[in-house]
C-alpha cells in the first residue's frame, strides 16, 4: 500500500486581489492546486477585490495585512502567521520592479530573509520596462540571494531576469500563464452589449484590452484607426488608468480622439467587469504595447479563437508562435498596425485560420491542468530537495 503524500501549507503573498493579470494568475493557482497535497493561505498586502471573494468562497483563507517594512510589528505579524499556519513554502507575487523601490518590494525582500529556512519562490512576470537601464541595488541583490527559486511566465522574461538580475539559469524556471478554455463555438455576445457600451449597432469591433498606461501605446492605435481603410472598423479601448500619471495619459487619449474626429470610430469603455462579453463580439483583438511580458489579454483572445494583431515585443512573439497564431508588427508603427487590421478584416479565411491556430496554442501550452501540474512539480522539487 502506497502511503499518502503529506499536505503542505503554502503561503501566497499577493500584491492585491483586484482585477489584473498577476492577481488572476494567483487565483488560478490557489483554486486549482491539488488540495490533497497543498493547502494555500493568502496574505494580501494590497487592495481587496473580486478575487478575494472567489478565494474565500472556495474555503481559502485570506488575510489582509498592511505590512510596512519600517514598522517591525507589521513584519512580526507575518512571522507569527508562518508559525501559526505551519507554512512549508512561501510563494511571492509581489515583484514588479518600478524605477524606484516601493514598500511592496522592500517587503518582498525582507520576507525572503525572514522566512528563514523555508523555501521562498518569487515570480517574474514582466520585462520591468521602466527600470531596464537601472542596475540592481545592493538591496535587490541581497533579496535575490535569499530567494530559493524564481519562475518566469515566458522565455523573454526569463532571459531578461538572467541578464538584468544576474541569476544563474538553474535558479529560474519558465511556466507559462494559464487560461481557461471555453467550449467552442462561443455563445453570442449579449444583444444589448453594444447599446450598453455606446457602440453603433453594426461594424467590426477591434478590441484592445489593456489598462490605460503609456507603455500600452493606445495613441498608436488612434493613429492606426485614421489609416484603416475598412469603413466599418470600430476600435474599443477597454481599460482604465491605474495611477495619477495614468490619469493624465487617459486624458491625453480623449483629447487626441476628439482632435482627430474619431468619436464615431473609437470608444473608451473604462474597465469592464466582464470583458469576455466584449471578446465574444470582437472580430479582432489588438495590442500595441512597447513592452510586454506574456499578456493575458492576447491569451484570452486566443482561447476563444479570436485572431490577434500585436506588436513584436517581449514574450508576444513566443505567445503567438512567432507569427503562426497571429499577426506581428513592429512597435510604434501605426501604419503597419492599420495594414494588419485591414488585412484580417478583409480576409476572413486568414482570420479564421489564425484564430484556430491561437486556440491550438492555448490548448497545448496554456491549459490550466498543464500549468498546475508544472507548479506542483516545482513546489515538490523545492520542498524535498
Amino acid at each position: 500500500m502506497v502511503a499518502a503524500l503529506p499536505t503542505h501549507n503554502l503561503l501566497f503573498l499577493a500584491p492585491g486581489l483586484a482585477l489584473g493579470g498577476t492577481e488572476k494568475h494567483l487565483c488560478t493557482l490557489a483554486l486549482g492546486l491539488d488540495r490533497r497535497r497543498f493547502k494555500v493561505h493568502v496574505v494580501n498586502v494590497g487592495e481587496d477585490g473580486p478575487h478575494r471573494s472567489a478565494l474565500e468562497a472556495a474555503g481559502i483563507a485570506v488575510d489582509r495585512l498592511q505590512l510596512r517594512p519600517a514598522r517591525p510589528f507589521d513584519l512580526l505579524k507575518l512571522l507569527l502567521l508562518l508559525e501559526r499556519e505551519d507554512i512549508s513554502l512561501v510563494h511571492s507575487f509581489l515583484h514588479n520592479a518600478p524605477s524606484r523601490l516601493t514598500g511592496t518590494q522592500v517587503l518582498d525582500g525582507l520576507a525572503s530573509r525572514l522566512v528563514g529556512k523555508l523555501p521562498f519562490l518569487a515570480e517574474r512576470r514582466n520585462l520591468q520596462h521602466d527600470r531596464l537601464q537601472r542596475p540592481l541595488t545592493i538591496f535587490e541583490r541581497w533579496r535575490n540571494r535569499h530567494t530559493a527559486h524564481f519562475v518566469a511566465n515566458c522565455a523573454a522574461v526569463r532571459d531578461h531576469a538572467l541578464a538584468a538580475e544576474g541569476l544563474a539559469p538553474s535558479r529560474i524556471s519558465v511556466i507559462p500563464n494559464a487560461v481557461d478554455l471555453p467550449a467552442m463555438p462561443l455563445p453570442e455576445a449579449p444583444a444589448n452589449l453594444r447599446s450598453r457600451l455606446g457602440l453603433p449597432r453594426g461594424g467590426n469591433i477591434v478590441t484592445c484590452l489593456a489598462n490605460l498606461r503609456p507603455v500600452k501605446r493606445q495613441h498608436d492605435l488612434l493613429k492606426a484607426m485614421k489609416l484603416v481603410r475598412t469603413d466599418d472598423a470600430l476600435l474599443v479601448l477597454a481599460g482604465a488608468p491605474l495611477t495619477p500619471s495614468d490619469e493624465a495619459y487617459a486624458a491625453s487619449l480623449r483629447e487626441d480622439l476628439e482632435r482627430n474626429g474619431l468619436q464615431d470610430k473609437v470608444f473608451l469603455t473604462g474597465g469592464l467587469d466582464n470583458p469576455f462579453e466584449l471578446l465574444a463580439a470582437s472580430a479582432i483583438v489588438v495590442l500595441a504595447s512597447s513592452a510586454e511580458g506574456s499578456p493575458n489579454a492576447l491569451l484570452e483572445a486566443m482561447a476563444r479563437a479570436i485572431p490577434v494583431v500585436a506588436t513584436s515585443v517581449g514574450g508576444v512573439p513566443e505567445l503567438l508562435a512567432h507569427g503562426q497564431a497571429g499577426l506581428l508588427v513592429p512597435p510604434e508603427h501605426p501604419r503597419k498596425l492599420a495594414a494588419a487590421i485591414d488585412h484580417l478584416l478583409t480576409k476572413p479565411e486568414l482570420a479564421k485560420r489564425l484564430g484556430q491556430a491561437g486556440r491550438s496554442v492555448a490548448e497545448q501550452r496554456h491549459a490550466p491542468a498543464v500549468i498546475l501540474a508544472a507548479y506542483e512539480a516545482l513546489y515538490a522539487s523545492l520542498l524535498y530537495r
